[in-house]
């Protein structure tokens, strides 16, 4: 009989030939495999052979990769033994062989073998199955490679980036914090200068900077800037009044209170004697008078006006 074309060999795809016998037929497997039978399971499975002879209709059970003894084999270049994660005698992306080598493969540190590029501006990185996960140090933003990534890395400040795999990372690069947050368009703002986390604004002459942080130390001092953290937001530029009290060797009038803007007194306002923070309502009757005309029977005050009668 022609035992190879009547009972075949289960249609398993890594047998390389079939040889015919007398009320048998031998079955080769494929390079990495060994050959099943239900007659041969036990010499075949320690031995990694890759024939076997099958007497009669006796079923073929498959071509098994080199794997699955109980040990690793590493003559056959197995990396685990049909272990944990393990598949065809080697391991899931994203795992490895453990050391010493076991059926089991484990999670492939891959903070510790491909690293952050020695970055010295790196704060951790965050391990993962074939991945990792780096961020970088306040005021820096994780780049990449990638254009397109990169584009979108820089525009938002981004400290962190998953990279897949053995993937080489980028490096961490300073964030542009004067273009990324600016000075809330304030026009009295005549530079910004970048640092690290940090934007140094500065206000024309006249004008005291403000920020959040800035603010006890800038509104005393009068500091025409600011060092801001961050993100944080810039107040602005303020005229140099506002601080309590009436600054005269900054030709002050006032200082921030009612009908008092930019330092100086509203139109139709006077600064109070003594000075303070306020402007009182200008006595124009008073200050600009009727010529002293006999005629003049009352003078009444208004708001930078008066009316004679």
């Amino acid at each position: 009989n022609d035992n190879c074309d009547l009972y075949k060999w289960n249609g398993d795809a890594k047998v390389i030939k079939c040889d015919n016998g007398v009320n048998t037929r031998t079955i080769t497997c494929a390079a990495g495999y060994w050959a099943q039978s239900a007659t041969t399971n036990g010499t075949q499975y320690i031995g990694n052979i890759a024939s076997v002879t099958i007497t009669g209709n006796g079923a073929f059970l498959g071509c098994k990769p080199i794997c699955g003894n109980g040990k690793v084999d590493a003559d056959n270049k197995e990396e685990c033994d049909a272990g944990t994660q393990c598949k065809d005698c080697k391991c899931n992306v994203g795992y490895e062989p453990s050391t010493p080598r076991t059926v089991n493969c484990g999670v492939t540190d891959n903070c510790a073998k491909y690293g952050w590029n020695s970055d010295t501006n790196f704060l951790k990185c965050d391990n993962g199955i074939n991945k990792r996960t780096i961020t970088c140090k306040a005021g820096y933003y994780a780049s990449s490679a990638d254009a397109t990534i990169e584009k979108s890395q820089k525009a938002g400040a981004i400290a962190s980036i998953t990279l897949e795999g053995s993937a080489a990372f980028a490096g961490c690069k300073q964030n542009d914090n004067c273009e990324l947050y600016k000075w809330n368009g304030d026009a009295n703002v005549i530079k910004c200068e970048n640092g690290v986390n940090t934007r140094t604004i500065t206000c024309a002459a006249g004008y005291w900077a403000q920020s959040a942080t800035a603010n006890g130390t800038n509104y005393i001092g009068n500091v025409a800037t600011a060092v801001v953290t961050g993100s944080d937001k810039f107040l602005g530029c303020k005229p140099i009044c506002g601080n309590g009290k009436i600054d005269v060797d900054n030709k002050e009038e006032c200082d921030a209170g009612t009908q008092c803007k930019a330092c100086k007194c509203n139109v139709g306002y006077q600064s109070t004697s003594p000075l303070t923070v306020s402007c009182a309502l200008t006595d124009n009757c008073v200050k600009y008078g009727w010529n002293s005309d006999a005629q003049v029977a009352k003078c009444d005050n208004a708001v930078n006006k008066r009316t004679i009668t």
